[in-house]
């Protein structure tokens, strides 16, 4: 998957691997400091294991994310 976004819940009964940044998303604000925001597609729902061969947003704000295994990424921004 390219650059995705999450603003649905999402659950993960394995492993995330993220090639790029996981943003942390903690408010509409946060949102609006997100560079490129039309490059990410929105996912959400259940997978058995999630690769995202880019950047993913998270919106803490508004959903809920489960993962049962490993994340693994570049490494992480909070956006507030």
């Amino acid at each position: 998957m390219p650059n995705s976004i999450i603003r649905k819940n999402l659950n993960i009964k394995n492993n995330l691997i993220v090639t790029g940044t996981i943003y942390i998303v903690e408010s509409e604000e946060g949102l609006k400091k997100l560079e490129n925001i039309d490059t990410f597609v929105d996912i959400s729902g259940e997978y058995d294991d999630l690769e995202i061969n880019g950047d993913l947003a998270v919106c803490e704000y508004c959903c809920s994310v489960n993962i049962a295994g490993e994340v693994r990424s570049i490494g992480n921004m909070v956006l507030k």
